[in-house]
């Protein structure tokens, strides 16, 4: 039997994650197209017809304006496929790896927990043994817990919408640059349209790389659920093991059915010659 880091590496192989990429950046490219095209044929709309929007802006700012949506539309569509992506892959890998037989040695990872955790309580041993089975089973980290707190809530939900919490806190950020920006009466609109993109840039960057960090942290040592939805997880993978084993028993008859037909019009075109 192939060890679990060679297997892992077979079910996880460097095409898979490029692929998974690729398909990222094309579409992020895609949409980002799409965005870019009616963002600047506004901009330039606005400059023709309107005076005002032309004296009032510059031609860095018509540029921000045009091309900063497409940007956000590219780095928000590359990072939601390769979530998508990601996410796809691991469920096939966790059915991949029930049907070739992978067997871990829980007990053995059980013992070697609890002698390490030393001086720590049962109870503590129990949830770390807890996390090693459903992660070996599901193929994916998760931190067992009895009950989910507020932490453990927001942990979650960062986890699992950055871009919706970086769209909710942006435009609040941008706007509150903007209108501190208007207490100073000697610099002109398309100042502080520059400042405030400078300033909007630089907080929505510092938000999105925070984010991004415990997002990262999160895919590595796994979401915080409780017993009852490690539970159901347990008995969904299950049931597509269970389903998956009909199937390969339903296509293994088949293809057996067709030999023996094979078989049998082999014979009879031999007798009949």
């Amino acid at each position: 039997m192939s060890s679990p880091s060679g297997l892992s590496a077979s079910l996880n192989p460097p095409s898979a994650r490029s692929s998974i990429i690729s398909s990222a950046i094309w579409q992020a490219n895609l949409n980002a197209g799409l965005t870019l095209l009616p963002c600047v044929l506004g901009v330039l709309g606005l400059a023709r017809s309107s005076p005002a929007f032309a004296r009032s802006t510059s031609a860095s700012s018509r540029t921000a304006l045009a091309i900063t949506p497409a940007f956000f539309v590219w780095a928000l569509s590359g990072e939601m496929g390769v979530i998508n992506g990601k996410r796809e892959d691991g469920n096939r890998n966790a059915l991949v790896r029930r049907h070739l037989g992978e067997q871990r040695d829980v007990e053995e990872r059980g013992r070697g927990a609890a002698g390490a955790a030393g001086a720590a309580s049962p109870r503590d041993v129990g949830v770390g043994v807890a996390s090693d089975l459903y992660r070996s089973e599901v193929g994916r980290p998760a931190r067992i817990v009895a009950e989910l707190n507020p932490f453990h809530r927001l942990s979650n939900f960062l986890m699992d919408h950055p871009f919706r919490i970086l769209a909710g806190v942006g435009p609040p950020l941008a706007a509150y640059f903007f209108y501190n920006q208007q207490g100073f009466k000697t610099i002109k609109l398309s100042q502080m349209v520059m400042h405030t993109r400078i300033y909007g840039q630089f907080a929505v960057l510092s938000v999105l790389l925070s984010l991004m960090g415990w997002k990262t942290h999160m895919d590595s040592e796994g979401r915080f659920v409780t017993r009852e939805e490690a539970r159901e997880d347990l008995e969904e993978v299950e049931a597509r093991r269970r389903d998956m084993l009909e199937f390969l028993e339903e296509q293994q008859g088949r293809e057996e059915a067709a030999r023996e037909r094979r078989r049998r019009a082999k014979e009879a075109k031999t007798a009949a010659a």
